[in-house]
């Protein structure tokens, strides 16, 4: 994530200098708010962030109206949760690996073919599914307010599920609660929605469903005009969004027998939307990196040293682990200052994971020991090479819910089950590899 410009309005700010063709008049324009970033971060930093809004709020209520019951029964059961294993970590063994919901093999899946969508009642149908399927003993503990105990009420491995199970049910409502301020931005980046560029361009015979539209079974007639809508939007600006007029659009073509042609008037502006994901971004180019044909397998990252030796270790391990290739790798050089600007790492306490033009930014709240923490910095270290997220997040007003998924699920700047690429090497190398 990065917050110097929300990530897909970077997408429209590049185009010009991506394709030297502009999208549109005004390709230069960006969604109107730094809206948070809430897809692929961890229900520690939800409840951070969740936190801060509590106590910052003059009223009860948190946005424009107070959670629900059965909300607050969520958000109360994924705090314990956290806390509980908190608990039993700091009072482990030493020489016991720490406990930890999520690792790489159980994060969520979601996809372009299955997306993850939901609304206010989502997590509560979750955890209200949830409560008939645990042990009324771990039941009672979550959903209480007592000390937790530190001999727990089931094995280990069901705590772990369980505790996953949970925290599922706590992100999506702490989402949308989090999400209700932003919701005018998020129904503007509809027109980031790949969906119908992804299944048109992949489709063998679609000129010839084209062609015969009118005797089509009815769901799949619904589903193409879906997608043409997509790539409709796909050409728009999110400040000059307008689904009305590709609805009439595609109305008229389908009456005149014009689908193909429509199609194919909108899926050049697609395609530059969704290859403008997957392009180092030209403001994030760094000058101060190092690789040559000296050492044509190592690229050199000057980077700020770090006083506290675990967390240099965290991020060195973590980051030079995950980009490497067959013949290549980065390694970070630790420095003083003794060049401006060096990239560097903080820490802040109930913060979105993110990155800036110079610097990661972690919050300090979540355990450098779960997996998604050490995931998050490997993503949010490809941002300071200047590769952009790759996730679409926006809200659907058809279904008034938020939908979001990865373009490409194992792609790390995509998402929490991606990893480096070889593409991204090949990226690299062609900006920063100097003979």
């Amino acid at each position: 994530m990065k917050t110097a410009l929300p990530a897909l309005a970077l997408v429209l700010a590049s185009f010009a200098l991506l394709f030297n063709t502009p999208l549109a008049s005004a390709s230069r324009a960006t969604p109107g708010s730094q809206r948070p970033r809430l897809a692929l971060k961890s229900t520690d930093e939800l409840r951070s962030l969740l936190d801060a809004r509590v106590q910052s709020s003059t009223t009860p209520a948190l946005f424009e109206r107070a959670p629900t019951a059965e909300e607050q029964e969520v958000l109360i059961a994924g705090k314990r949760v956290y806390d509980w294993i908190n608990l039993l970590n700091s009072n482990r063994a030493s020489a016991l690996p720490p406990l930890s919901y999520s690792n790489p093999g159980n994060m969520s899946n979601p996809s372009v073919e299955s997306p993850k969508i939901y609304d206010a009642q989502t997590g509560i149908d979750q955890f209200r599914k949830l409560k008939t399927e645990m042990p009324q003993a771990y039941l009672a503990v979550i959903t209480g307010a007592g000390a937790l105990p530190t001999a727990l009420p089931v094995s280990e491995t069901d705590f772990l599920d369980l505790g996953l199970k949970v925290t599922n049910a706590y992100d999506i409502t702490a989402r949308w609660i989090l999400m209700q301020d932003w919701i005018e931005d998020l129904k503007s980046e509809q027109v980031f929605d790949m969906r119908g560029y992804v299944f048109l361009s992949r489709m063998n015979d679609r000129d010839v469903k084209f062609a015969n539209f009118a005797s089509l079974p009815v769901s799949e007639q619904a589903n193409l005009r879906l997608w043409l809508v997509d790539i409709c939007l796909n050409g728009q600006l999110p400040s000059r969004m307008d689904r009305s007029s590709c609805i009439k659009q595609i109305s008229t073509a389908e009456t005149q027998n014009k689908l193909a042609a429509f199609y194919s008037a909108k899926i050049r502006d697609a395609k530059f939307t969704y290859d403008a994901f997957f392009t180092l971004d030209v403001d994030w180019i760094r000058s101060d990196l190092t690789w040559t044909a000296k050492e044509p397998g190592l690229l050199h990252y000057p980077f700020l040293t770090i006083s506290d030796p675990s967390v240099a270790a965290y991020l060195k391990d973590n980051v030079e682990d995950e980009f490497r290739g067959t013949d290549w790798r980065l390694q970070i050089d630790f420095m003083n200052q003794g060049r401006s600007n060096l990239s560097h790492l903080e820490y802040e306490p109930n913060t979105t994971a993110h990155a800036e033009a110079n610097k990661i930014v972690m919050d300090e709240n979540e355990p450098r020991t779960e997996y998604l923490s050490q995931w998050t910095i490997r993503h949010e270290f490809g941002h300071l090479l200047g590769f952009k997220d790759c996730y679409v997040e926006f809200y659907d007003e058809s279904i008034q819910k938020i939908v979001n998924f990865p373009l490409d699920p194992t792609n790390i700047m995509c998402s929490r089950r991606g990893s480096l690429q070889p593409q991204h090497v090949d990226k690299l190398r062609a900006r920063y590899f100097r003979p």
